[in-house]
């Protein structure tokens, strides 16, 4: 017998961390495409940010935080030129499939900010 349970998911309060604040100024979908990605309605158009994105997103601002408003203006820049966007873990298995969405992953607006990372890890002590 197939289980056939309904699950409702409540993403706001999966991290308590996560406040989307850079987001706040923005007024939410209200009836979104999916409840496992935030939606925000942006100028002309609207964009959903999944939570692994975010997760990526929220690291890079870590990291990055003296380039905090042009990472952001590389995001917004993305959310505009596209009108409908999805800022995904992976393209290739986005949380909803819709051509008229704009696919982006963290990378593009790695690169678009110029943000340089280094791989300074010096591996394993353990594999000599």
């Amino acid at each position: 017998m197939a289980n056939k349970k309904h699950y409702d998911y409540d993403y706001d309060n999966l991290v308590t961390a996560w406040n989307y604040g850079e987001f706040k100024h923005l007024k939410r979908v209200d009836n979104p495409r999916t409840p496992f990605a935030r939606g925000y309605i942006f100028e002309e158009g609207e964009f959903y940010i999944e939570p692994w994105f975010y997760t990526q997103l929220t690291r890079i601002l870590e990291r990055f935080p003296r380039e905090h408003e042009r990472i952001m203006d590389v995001f917004f820049n993305i959310a505009r030129e596209g009108k409908h966007v999805l800022f995904t873990r992976d393209f290739n298995e986005p949380i909803f499939n819709d051509e008229n969405y704009l696919l982006v992953e963290i990378d593009e607006v790695i690169e678009g900010a110029k943000l340089i990372i280094d791989d300074i890890s010096r591996g394993s002590d353990y594999g000599d």
